[in-house]
């Protein structure tokens, strides 16, 4: 019973990506935008990031740390953009071979 759930959690997360890559990656990079706005509000793990980059670079100003950290998040959905994007070319590259 507990597989079948798995199975079919695990199909609507697929077909939620799947309709999300359909969309053109110059709409997913605006939304990219609207998620920045979102997590200004929440905020993932940042004070474990806030504390790495304390540790990693001691002599950063407050200011650059949140610069740095703004382009960590950037990176961060550009990546999440870039995995939802490829499951539609992984599907078109493997029906073509």
């Amino acid at each position: 019973m507990c597989n079948i759930i798995n199975r079919t959690i695990a199909y609507i997360i697929y077909f939620k990506f799947y309709f999300l890559s359909l969309i053109p990656i110059s709409l997913l990079y605006q939304l990219h935008i609207i998620i920045s706005i979102v997590n200004h509000f929440f905020k993932y793990r940042i004070t474990i990031l806030h504390k790495n980059i304390k540790i990693a670079f001691p002599n950063k100003k407050n200011k650059e740390t949140l610069e740095l950290i703004k382009n960590i998040y950037h990176h961060l959905y550009v990546i999440i953009i870039e995995v939802i994007k490829s499951t539609v070319l992984m599907k078109r590259i493997l029906s073509k071979g």
